[in-house]
């Protein structure tokens, strides 16, 4: 499967555009998420809330995305990672507020 994403990749483009990994996320864009990979791009930003990537793709149940960053940035231990509510990725996936897309 990995090398079927990379094949859909144009590895000139890749070199081009910066991959925001936020909006990757948001768009169930796998390729995005690989890409930012190949690009080395940090995966341990987090927006305003400090909420990490995986926070949110935890949150939108984004199950392959999920697992895509727990592999790409496993040295950085995101799963354990704390927003700034005190909650980690899974916390925000089990959350039934979050269910709908947040309260």
């Amino acid at each position: 499967m990995f090398s079927d994403v990379l094949k859909k990749i144009n590895a000139q483009e890749i070199h081009k555009r910066h991959i925001d990994l936020f909006h990757a996320i948001t768009y169930d864009n796998i390729d995005g998420v690989v890409a930012a990979f190949i690009r080395n791009q940090p995966f341990d930003i987090r927006d305003r809330n400090g909420n990490t990537v995986l926070h949110l793709a935890a949150k939108l149940n984004r199950r392959l995305l999920c697992r895509a960053v727990c592999v790409y940035a496993s040295h950085l231990d995101l799963w354990n990672t704390k927003n700034n509510d005190g909650k980690q990725p899974v916390d925000l996936a089990e959350d039934p507020k979050y269910e709908d897309g947040g309260a």
